[in-house]
């Protein structure tokens, strides 16, 4: 799994993604990490996955490659109380698509597409991108592990690599 301390100094208040083409000014910024105590609060008798728990421990909440001339493109990293609040949201709209162990970690600027931890689920499909009129098995599959994920997101300068069926 990729190190999500390293990849969060590499973005942390950066102005200029290492590879893109994106014709939208884009910048990252991080918050420092959430303690236990929050992310405990916010997830109640919930045994997180490590991993969950690990980028929360790093970032508390963070925008990747946000257009921050018009917000219509990058990844808003929910904190630990957000996507709590976010995953009930889901859950109760979308009892069909939405598992119980389902854990929506962030959403994409500019559109309705969601960033969703499923437990449930396996290799690629470990991470999955929420699409707002699709059933869940059309949802594309982002890669194996959290870290995989933000460090792709991050290889590619903020592109959604999936959509060209190359999750890892």
């Amino acid at each position: 799994m990729a190190d999500l301390q390293e990849i969060f100094e590499k973005l942390a208040n950066s102005s200029k993604p290492p590879h893109s083409d994106n014709p939208f000014r884009l910048a990252s910024r991080t918050e420092s990490g959430a303690d236990n105590e929050e992310i405990e609060t916010a997830w109640p008798n919930v045994v997180l996955p490590v991993e969950v728990h690990s980028l929360w421990s790093v970032s508390r909440e963070a925008w990747l490659f946000e257009d921050i001339d018009f917000g219509q493109w990058g990844l808003h990293l929910l904190s630990p109380g957000g996507s709590a609040l976010r995953t009930a949201i889901e859950q109760r709209d979308r009892p069909t698509d939405i598992r119980l162990d389902d854990i929506i970690l962030g959403e994409f600027l500019g559109d309705s597409e969601l960033l969703l931890y499923a437990p449930s689920e396996v290799e690629n499909r470990r991470l999955l991108i929420v699409l707002p009129l699709d059933d869940r098995e059309d949802w594309y599959a982002a890669g194996p592990s959290v870290g995989d994920v933000i460090q792709r997101y991050a290889e590619t300068g903020g592109e959604k690599y999936w959509e060209q069926g190359t999750a890892r």
